[in-house]
């Protein structure tokens, strides 16, 4: 089967090289934040999987334009990430900070509480275009800590380009728990997940 990721990111790379996952990436040409007037009125759930289905179906657009090789046996793999914190009762949606001073901003938002974080994950059959999802979730727990630490995490690990300010590889103690099915997930791609999705899409195959 080939795997085809459409993603750029070094932190979804390093999870499936990790797991000695071959594939190829390509950039999926998809302006995230134009979907953000979506995410009042379909919920967090069905908002991650619909940015992650415009990337991968972005992907599956421009391989079927190009001279690409066979199609059998081929998988494009979409992935979106989003945090998502609860405020005066509604979910408020988190985006990749960009700059440190709405990175310290997001992480005092989130000191001393716990937020969501979800991974919409696509996969489509190039051939078929058979289409197969699902939501990761996880709950995490930011222990208390003030504007000062914050800054100074910014500043020393400059997670301006994670949805919620933060990474879970960095050698720093701003987590007080983390419930989900895998560590992978946190980074940007679980792989259970990837693991259930390509197992149906094997199967779509074989039916």
């Amino acid at each position: 089967m080939r795997l085809v990721l459409a993603s750029t990111s070094a932190y979804r790379a390093a999870v499936l090289h990790e797991a000695s996952i071959a594939f190829e990436a390509v950039a999926p040409l998809v302006d995230e934040r134009s979907y953000d007037h979506r995410f009042e009125k379909l919920g967090p759930d069905a908002y991650v999987v619909e940015l992650a289905r415009a990337k991968a179906r972005s992907v599956v657009d421009q391989l079927r334009a190009g001279d690409a090789p066979d199609a059998r046996q081929t998988i494009v793999i979409g992935c979106d990430q989003i945090a998502v914190l609860t405020v005066d009762g509604g979910p408020t949606l988190l985006h990749k900070p960009g700059t440190a001073a709405r990175a310290v901003e997001q992480l005092m938002m989130m000191s001393g509480s716990a937020h969501a974080l979800l991974n919409g994950v696509v996969a489509i059959d190039l051939e078929s275009g058979d289409e197969y999802h699902e939501v990761d979730r996880h709950r995490i727990t930011m222990r208390s800590f003030d504007e000062a630490e914050a800054t100074r995490y910014v500043r020393d690990f400059a997670p301006l380009d994670c949805a919620g300010s933060y990474r879970i590889e960095d050698d720093a103690d701003l987590l007080a728990d983390v419930e989900g099915e895998h560590r992978s997930g946190i980074i940007g791609l679980p792989l259970p997940t990837l693991g259930r999705l390509l197992a149906a899409a094997e199967k779509g195959h074989c039916e």
